[in-house]
């Protein structure tokens, strides 16, 4: 999807008017409210369409950035409508996701948000946007830089390492062949005549009343014969076409990393720890290895382990007459500090003040006055 954003500045300029005028110069600085709604709006509406388990933490780092450059509660109370779409949308985080918008308005609202000594003066949301790599945002700064940033759920520990689920393969991105997937969607179609019949002889004959989602040995079962797959399919290839396969995983283009920077959202504190692509690794000299475990396919650079990729039916095996693929939005994740060097980001406790905006004044008599702002 395209990207949605506003940019929140305000240039200088010349206003020829009336004297009478210069009396409300200040209600210039209107201008910043309804440009902090704008953002808001234009960041947050693609979660009122779109459902994620990331949504949650996304909008969390969304919201908290957005307050510190100045976002208030009359922002939030004037677009309360979309918030309660996004909650609708999103409906197994609702309780969540309304004590995150909650808890926002207990951060001070800041004067400007400086990340990483760079002045941000715009958000766009790129959740949907394959095309900047695992990026959720991409940062406008006032030297016209865009910085990526991808935002997960996890703890940080000690030693700073953390867990990622980098990205959401799918069976081709493995190098699986056409043959290949002709065999998926034969082991789908199996489980789903499997699964109707689990659920019909433990829940009765009405499918309005079947459970959703719920872990069964069909869909382990199913999941297990295509990771044994993916495993052999992997192995026929050459060292330089295993390569391929990890770079293509791990996000890295052209030698650049999956993003700028990375967000990690504790789960129970809500609290935000930033951190650089500082370093990414070199593939080249790797000897990767893929072995089936069950669901998983579990990554290793020769007897190193270093990630797994969970095979899954996209969204279940079967309910109320609808099926999903299981050659789809697999789940790779890697632990990030064994693989990039990541460089901690401490955002500033007090915010910098957005430079002075002086506006020129001309009179009718053609006297020139300024005002700051």
């Amino acid at each position: 999807m395209p990207f949605s954003y506003i940019v929140c500045t305000t240039t200088n300029y010349t206003i020829d008017t009336m004297d009478t005028l210069l009396d409300s110069l200040t209600s210039l600085s209107i201008q910043e409210k309804p440009c902090m709604q704008a953002l808001l709006v234009s960041t947050l509406t693609p979660y009122a369409t779109q459902k994620n388990t990331g949504n949650l933490y996304e909008i969390t780092v969304v919201l908290t950035m957005l307050r510190t450059m100045g976002l208030t509660d009359s922002d939030l109370d004037a677009n309360t409508e979309l918030l309660d779409r996004i909650v609708n949308t999103n409906s197994k985080k609702q309780e969540e996701l309304r004590n995150v918008f909650a808890s926002i308005r207990t951060l001070p609202v800041g004067k400007g948000l400086v990340f990483d000594d760079h002045t941000i003066i715009g958000i766009q949301c790129a959740t949907q946007d394959d095309s900047v790599g695992t990026g959720d945002l991409v940062l406008l700064t006032s030297d016209d830089k865009r910085l990526t940033v991808s935002i997960c759920q996890g703890t940080v520990k000690r030693d700073n390492s953390v867990e990622k689920c980098l990205t959401n393969p799918s069976s081709t991105r493995f190098g699986c062949t056409k043959e290949d997937i002709e065999e998926f969607k034969r082991i789908e179609k199996n489980a789903v005549v499997d699964y109707k019949a689990f659920m019909t002889d433990k829940y009765g004959n009405d499918e309005a009343v079947w459970p959703s989602r719920i872990a069964t040995t069909v869909a382990t079962d199913a999941c297990s014969k295509v990771s044994s797959i993916v495993e052999t399919r992997f192995t026929s290839f050459s060292e330089d076409e295993k390569k391929a396969v990890c770079t293509t995983i791990l996000q890295i283009k052209d030698n650049k990393p999956p993003a700028d920077y990375l967000a990690v959202v504790h789960k129970e504190t809500n609290t935000i720890r930033y951190f650089q692509f500082d370093q990414i690794p070199s593939v080249n000299t790797w000897c990767p290895r893929l072995v089936a475990n069950g669901i998983y396919l579990d990554f290793y650079n020769g007897e190193k382990f270093i990630g797994k990729t969970q095979v899954k039916f996209n969204n279940g095996v079967y309910h109320k007459g609808k099926t999903s693929s299981i050659c789809t939005s697999w789940n790779s994740t890697f632990l990030l500090t064994d693989l990039f060097k990541l460089k901690p980001i401490t955002l500033p406790s007090e915010t910098k003040s957005p430079t002075k905006k002086v506006y020129t004044v001309t009179r009718l008599s053609g006297e020139v006055l300024k005002h700051t702002v």
